[in-house]
C-alpha cells in the first residue's frame, strides 16, 4: 500500500463527483491513502519536470 500513500508534491486529480479538480499536496501535509475517486501523479527524483509545472498545466486545461 506504500505507493498509494500521499507525498509532498503529488498532483491529485478528481475522477468522480466534481471531475477535473486538481491540487498539489503541500509541504508539511500529513500522509493519507488515496481513494479510488482520485488519481495522482508523482514526479520522481531526478525527473526533468517539476510538480509545480505539472500542477499549473493540469489547471490550465
Amino acid at each position: 500500500m506504500g505507493a498509494k500513500v500521499s507525498r509532498w508534491g503529488d498532483i491529485v486529480l478528481t475522477t468522480k463527483g466534481t471531475v477535473g479538480r486538481v491540487t498539489i499536496i503541500p509541504t508539511g501535509s500529513p500522509e493519507f491513502v488515496y481513494s479510488p475517486q482520485v488519481c495522482f501523479f508523482r514526479v520522481t527524483e531526478g525527473a526533468r519536470l517539476e510538480s509545480k509545472y505539472l500542477h499549473y498545466w493540469f489547471k490550465s486545461s
